[in-house]
């Protein structure tokens, strides 16, 4: 992100920079625009940490109860 933001600050950010980076870092290319508008307000250079969602035993469960089905 600071170098993103510093080639912003300078006008020489372009969206093959985003795009670079999103390939890079494995994410689209508008979650690193919004990453470099969190840094810009937030001041967090870093990216934020990408959390996963895991299916409780509960909603196993639940699913299990209405005949849902979920690849594991």
């Amino acid at each position: 992100m600071r170098r993103l933001l510093e080639r912003q600050r300078a006008g020489e950010l372009s969206t093959w920079h985003v795009r670079a980076v999103a390939e890079t870092v494995g994410v689209w290319e508008r979650t690193v625009w919004r990453w470099l508008e969190q840094a810009k307000t937030t001041g967090q250079l870093e990216a934020p940490v990408r959390q996963g969602y895991a299916v409780s035993d509960e909603v196993w469960a639940s699913l299990g109860e209405v005949g849902g089905n979920v690849l594991s």
